[in-house]
């Protein structure tokens, strides 16, 4: 029953409460400009900036449920989920082995060298208004971080 949720999020005075929880696809997030991503998910629970090189920096936002956002040009580039993130994305969850992934998405495009610390994996998302990418972070072969990207940025 989700109307206790509701009122709770009312209460708390937050109108997209229940959709800050958790992110059917974080990919849908990208290119979304930051009252879209607001209005998807509501205010973040910090910000701060993220060095890109030596004279630039970007603003990444965080939200509660481990999940980060990157900006550029006012429009969402990344978007990364940390081990701790608990709802699911693309059929996976955070400590799957890296085989789970590879049955769900396929052979990867691109990985780095065997035997790196970390192990990733990265595959090409569907085309949608621009290139996107998903890259997934192994450590004794379970997944602990991913990242979807705009590939042409």
């Amino acid at each position: 029953m989700r109307w206790p949720l509701v009122l709770l999020g009312l209460l708390l005075g937050s109108p997209s409460f229940l959709s800050s929880q958790s992110v059917a696809d974080p990919a849908l997030l990208l290119g979304l400009t930051p009252q879209a991503l607001y209005e998807e998910l509501g205010a973040p629970s910090e910000v701060y900036p993220v060095p890109v090189d030596g004279s630039r920096w970007q603003v990444a936002h965080y939200y509660s449920n481990h999940l980060t956002v990157y900006w550029s040009s006012n429009h969402v580039w990344q978007v990364r989920l940390d081990r701790r993130y608990a709802a699911g994305f693309l059929g996976l969850t955070m400590g799957q082995p890296r085989d789970r992934a590879i049955a769900l998405l396929g052979a990867p495009a691109a990985s780095n060298a065997a035997g790196s610390v970390p192990a990733w994996d990265s595959w090409a998302l569907t085309f949608r208004a621009f290139p996107r990418q998903i890259r997934l972070v192994f450590e004794n072969g379970l997944l602990v971080d991913a990242s979807f990207y705009r590939s042409d940025l």
